[in-house]
């Protein structure tokens, strides 16, 4: 990291975190993901192709009574998209940020966002913070998908079995 980049990205992000990285190649232009939160903080880079994140604020979808009660064992999901919950809100409640190659984006965590192609690309995304925030996490993810994998949470209403691709 250049020393005058420091600056932009939150205290912390680049002091000892733990990391865990992913790569995301998505191909089709119309192609789009649901509005949800991670649990931890991201990074995404675009590496090529452009996308378009739909940003709100970490309360926006719970004070709709938006929320979905669905699984997902590293996010937590939206009954709407994010154009349906920007409607009829003040100017400035909700962002829209255009990624285009070397553009990088901060996504706090429980920050809702939207992401949607707007051409074929690929973006790298790395979910990190401070350790033992990532760890305490990692435990309670663990011992969240223990008791999904047993049927006894979100049985049947996930993001990893069948029908996964309705987002109720």
């Amino acid at each position: 990291m250049q020393p005058q980049q420091r600056g932009d990205v939150p205290v912390g992000v680049h002091s000892a975190c733990h990391h865990s990285a992913r790569s995301q190649i998505q191909s089709t232009r119309s192609q789009g993901k649901f509005q949800h939160c991670d649990l931890l903080d991201n990074l995404a880079v675009q590496i090529m192709g452009t996308k378009r994140f739909y940003l709100a604020h970490p309360g926006a979808v719970k004070q709709a009574g938006m929320e979905s009660r669905k699984y997902d064992a590293w996010a937590r999901l939206s009954l709407t998209s994010a154009e349906k919950l920007a409607a009829g809100q003040e100017d400035g409640a909700f962002v829209v940020a255009d990624l285009a190659p070397g553009d990088v984006l901060y996504v706090p965590a429980d920050g809702w966002h939207e992401v949607v192609n707007l051409t074929p690309g690929v973006l790298l995304s790395g979910f990190f913070g401070p350790r033992t925030h990532v760890l305490s996490r990692w435990a309670w993810v663990q011992a969240r998908e223990g008791l999904h994998r047993a049927g006894l949470l979100g049985r049947g209403h996930c993001t990893c079995h069948a029908g996964r691709a309705e987002m109720s």
